[in-house]
C-alpha cells in the first residue's frame, strides 16, 4: 500500500519536475527554434508528444506557431485538435494560419467555434478575423465583428481600428472606413496608410492625395512603402505626372526604390501618364531584360509557371510573336500550366465559382450566356468594341477574340450575380488573376446600363510587374556576382486592389 503510494508520488513528482525543467530550460522550444525543416519539427513534435509535454498548452502553442509560420496548416491543426485546453493564443494562431494560406472562411468558422467553446477573443484575434473579412470583401461579417469591438471596448486599439478601416475599404464602404478612421483615439503610420490606400483603391485619388498632405502636416513619422505605393497609384489614376515624380523622389530619398511593389507601381504610373521612357528606365531598360531574367529563372528551375508566363508576356509586349509561340510550345512539352482564371461570387451564404470559357459547370449557364449576349448588344450600341488592343491574343480572328473575352470568368460571375442578387445590393466578385483591360471597360459600361454597383477584388498588373522586377534583380545579381539577398533588400507584400464600378 505504502509502496504503491510512494510510486505514485514519484511519478507525479517526476512529471512536475520535468515540466518545471521545460519551462525553465525551454528544451522543446529551443529545438523548435533550431528546426530548419518540416522533418526536424515533426521529430521534435513526436518527442514532445512521447514525454507528455504537449499536455501543456504553453508548449503546444509554440508548436502550433511553428507550423503556422511555415504555412504547414494541416500539422498546426493536428496539434491544436489534440490540445486539452486551447487558449486564446492557440485559437488566434490557428485562425491567422488559415487566413495566411488563403482560407479566410475557415478562419471565420474557427472564430465562431472559439466562442462556442467559451474562449473570449483578444485584440489580436479580432484584428485577424477582420483581416479575413477584408480578404473576402465581406462587410456583413465585418460589421458583426465591428460590433464585438464595441462590446469588448477595443475602440482605442490602433491595430484593430486600422484593420477595420482596411476591411470596409475592401468592401467598397469608403464612408464607413473614414468614420472609423476619424473616430480613432490615436493614429500611427499604419492607420494613415490604411485610409490612404482605401481612397486609392476605390478610385478616389484626389482624396488620397489630400489625406497624404494632412498626414505630412500632423505626423512626424516618415511614410512607409505601402503608403507611397498608394500615393503613386493615386497619381496614376489621376494622370498627375508632376506629383508622381515628386513621389518618386520621396521613394528614392527614403530608400524604398528597392521595393518590388513600389518599383512596379512607378512603372505603372509612368506608363499611364504617357512617359514610356521613364517607365522602361524603372524597369531597368528594355523588355528584353525581362524575358532574359525569366529565362534564367526557368533554367534554374525557380517559379516555372510564373516565369514562363512572364517571359511570354514580355515577348508579346515587344511584338516578338515567334518567340512567344516558341515559349508556349515549350510550356506544353514540359507540362507546365499556368494558373487557370476563375472568379467567385457569394449568393445567400453560398459560394459559386466560375472558370474562364467553361459554361458546362456554370450555374444557370444558358441564362448567363443569354444575358451576356444581351449586354454585349447594348454595349455595342454605346460604341463598345470587344477584344480591344492591349490584350494578348495572338493570331485570333476578331469574332473568336470577342467570344473568348466575353467568357472571362469575371463576366460569367457578374452575369450570374445580376440574375440572382436583388437590385439595390452591391454585386461583389472575387478573381484569382488580374482583370483584363477589356473586361474593366465592359464592367463600367454594364454598370451604367443596368444601374447597379459592382466591386471586383482582383490581382492586377502590379503583382506581375513586381515578379518581373524581382526576376530582373536576381538575374542581375547573378551576372555581377553579388548576393541575391543584397539585390532583394525588401520583401514585397502584395495586397489585392479593389475595382469599383458605377
Amino acid at each position: 500500500m505504502h509502496k504503491s503510494l510512494l510510486n505514485s508520488a514519484v511519478i507525479l513528482l517526476s512529471r512536475h519536475i520535468r515540466r518545471l525543467y521545460f519551462h525553465s530550460q525551454s528544451q522543446v522550444i529551443e529545438h523548435l527554434q533550431h528546426a530548419r525543416n518540416l522533418n526536424s519539427a515533426v521529430s521534435t513534435h513526436s518527442r514532445a508528444l512521447k514525454f507528455g509535454f504537449l499536455n501543456d498548452t504553453f508548449t503546444a502553442n509554440h508548436l502550433v506557431n511553428w507550423y503556422v509560420r511555415r504555412r504547414e496548416i494541416v500539422y498546426a491543426y493536428k496539434v491544436f485538435d489534440e490540445m486539452r485546453e486551447p487558449n486564446v493564443v492557440s485559437w488566434t494562431a490557428l485562425i491567422a494560419g488559415y487566413v495566411d494560406v488563403g482560407d479566410p472562411k475557415m478562419g471565420l468558422m474557427l472564430f465562431r467555434m472559439m466562442f462556442w467553446n467559451g474562449v473570449l477573443p483578444n485584440a489580436f484575434t479580432i484584428a485577424t478575423v477582420v483581416n479575413a473579412c477584408s480578404v473576402l470583401a465581406d462587410d456583413k461579417s465585418g460589421r458583426v465583428i465591428h460590433a464585438l469591438v464595441e462590446t469588448f471596448g477595443l475602440q482605442s486599439n490602433t491595430v484593430v481600428c486600422s484593420a477595420l478601416v482596411d476591411m470596409y475599404g475592401k468592401s467598397n464602404c469608403v464612408d464607413e472606413s473614414r468614420r472609423v478612421f476619424d473616430s480613432m483615439f490615436s493614429k500611427n503610420v499604419v492607420s494613415w496608410t490604411s485610409m490612404i490606400a482605401v481612397y486609392a483603391q476605390n478610385g478616389q485619388g484626389q482624396n488620397a492625395l489630400e489625406l497624404f498632405r494632412e498626414f505630412k502636416k500632423l505626423c512626424l513619422e516618415a511614410p512607409n512603402h505601402f503608403m507611397l505605393t498608394s500615393i503613386i497609384n493615386a497619381c496614376a489614376s489621376l494622370g498627375r505626372l508632376a506629383l508622381g515624380k515628386v513621389a518618386h523622389g520621396v521613394v528614392i530619398r527614403l530608400g524604398h526604390d528597392w521595393n518590388d511593389v513600389v518599383a512596379s507601381s512607378l512603372v505603372d504610373m509612368y506608363a499611364k501618364c504617357g512617359c514610356i521612357a521613364y517607365s522602361e528606365k524603372v524597369l531597368h531598360g528594355r523588355i528584353d531584360i525581362a524575358a532574359e531574367a525569366a529565362e534564367w529563372l526557368i533554367k534554374s528551375k525557380q517559379q516555372l509557371a510564373a516565369s514562363y508566363v512572364t517571359m511570354s508576356n514580355a515577348y508579346a509586349l515587344a511584338g516578338k510573336w515567334d518567340n512567344l509561340h516558341s515559349i508556349r510550345s515549350e510550356m506544353k512539352r514540359n507540362g507546365v500550366h499556368k494558373e487557370p482564371g476563375c472568379s467567385w461570387i457569394e449568393v445567400k451564404d453560398s459560394t459559386c465559382i466560375f472558370y474562364a470559357g467553361d459554361l458546362s459547370s456554370c450555374a444557370r449557364g444558358d441564362d448567363v450566356l443569354n444575358l451576356l449576349r444581351e449586354l454585349e448588344r447594348k454595349m455595342k450600341e454605346r460604341g463598345y468594341v470587344g477584344g480591344s488592343a492591349g490584350l494578348v491574343f495572338v493570331d485570333v480572328e476578331d469574332e473568336a477574340k470577342e467570344e473568348m473575352v466575353g467568357l472571362h470568368s469575371e463576366r460569367l460571375a457578374l452575369a450570374f450575380g445580376l440574375l440572382t442578387i436583388p437590385k439595390g445590393l452591391t454585386i461583389r466578385v472575387m478573381k484569382n488573376l488580374r482583370m483584363c483591360r477589356d473586361c474593366h471597360e465592359a464592367f463600367k459600361l454594364i454598370s451604367d446600363i443596368v444601374e447597379r454597383d459592382f466591386v471586383v477584388t482582383a490581382k492586377v498588373d502590379i503583382e506581375a510587374l513586381a515578379k518581373l522586377i524581382k526576376a530582373i534583380r536576381i538575374h542581375e545579381a547573378c551576372l555581377t556576382g553579388s548576393s541575391s539577398n543584397d539585390a532583394l533588400k525588401t520583401k514585397a507584400n502584395i495586397t489585392l486592389p479593389v475595382l469599383n464600378f458605377r
